[in-house]
């Protein structure tokens, strides 16, 4: 719940940023000052915070929707522009820009797809090792995605595993 003190905290925080002066948000990322009246995410510490959040107990530092629901509230644009992304293990994430919307579907036929996309807060992303589909642990992808950060998409493969069940 945002509250009159957050409000007031953040107009004098963020009013109080030169333009490309940076707020470091712990757990959660770097925020950049752009514009008069806006804000934006430029790096991604991890993609969810460590610690359990919920509706009624979430504040200014646990997640970035917060952030752009707090601006709003006071006027502020509150974006996302990030240029670098770690995981909850703090390496920095492969996601090579030039080959965002690429997919693949795991050769095993497992039903899994993973597509490469821009990092975002609350965005699970999960790496492709030794080339093995992260749902059934089988070589299912190329070496060309070997050790890249991805989404994984496994709906077909929870169909497939349902289906069979049900035999």
């Amino acid at each position: 719940m945002i509250t009159e003190e957050d409000c007031i905290w953040a107009i004098q925080l963020w009013g109080g940023l030169a333009e490309g002066g940076r707020w470091i948000v712990p757990d959660l990322g770097v925020y950049e000052r752009t514009g008069e009246n806006q804000i934006v995410l430029v790096e991604l510490y991890a993609a969810l915070p460590t610690h359990k959040v919920t509706k009624e107990s979430r504040t200014l530092f646990d997640d970035h929707e917060y952030l752009v629901e707090l601006g709003k509230h006071i006027g502020w644009e509150v974006g996302l522009a990030i240029e670098k992304a770690w995981n909850q293990e703090g390496e920095v994430l492969n996601i090579p820009e030039d080959r965002y919307g690429e997919a693949a579907v795991c050769s095993k036929q497992c039903g899994t797809i993973v597509r490469i996309e821009p990092p975002e807060p609350g965005k699970i992303m999960i790496q492709i090792t030794d080339r093995k589909c992260p749902t059934c642990g089988k070589q299912g992808f190329t070496k060309a995605w070997d050790n890249l950060h991805v989404v994984m998409d496994d709906r077909g493969a929870r169909i497939k595993q349902i289906l069979s069940e049900e035999e």
